[in-house]
């Protein structure tokens, strides 16, 4: 009897190392920096696809450069409040669902521009991916609700 326990139990230690080997083979680190289009613009992501990247976020930065951002992404979509403590610049944001932008949130202002409170931000729609850009980023490029957003 013993015999048969320390088998089964041998088959289900190799089995489970061996589907944990298979798994960890077909997944795909998500790239650093990659390339995304919205309508008709294009800028470079970062990527916030960790519980402890999006707590990060952008906090702490002290600027970004024009034609990039962050891309928050989420296992499942829902109504993810963001926060502006520790930024030191303005943003807006692009909701994204289904790679359809669903809403837009233009000049949040970081504390220091808006009197040393935070800025907190409660979306209205369920959404998979949000992207923070510079302030003024949303209207310079002319992005507006409807439009396709790809990774290149």
């Amino acid at each position: 009897m013993r015999s048969i326990v320390s088998i089964a139990a041998v088959l289900l230690i190799a089995g489970t190392v061996i589907i944990l080997t298979v798994m960890r083979a077909k997944e795909k680190p998500t790239p650093s920096i990659q390339t995304l289009t919205i309508g008709n613009a294009r800028l470079r992501v970062t990527f916030a696809d960790t519980y402890k990247k999006r707590e990060q976020g952008l906090s702490g930065r002290p600027s970004m450069p024009e034609n990039e951002g962050m891309l928050f992404t989420f296992p499942v979509s829902g109504t993810w409040t963001f926060w502006m403590k520790d930024m030191l610049f303005d943003l807006d944001f692009i909701y994204i669902n289904d790679g359809t932008v669903i809403a837009l949130k233009e000049h949040i202002p970081a504390p220091r521009n808006n009197n040393g409170t935070v800025a907190i931000v409660e979306p209205t729609k369920e959404f998979d991916w949000m992207v923070e850009v510079n302030s003024g980023w949303i209207e310079k490029n002319i992005i507006k609700i409807g439009d396709r957003v790809t990774l290149l």
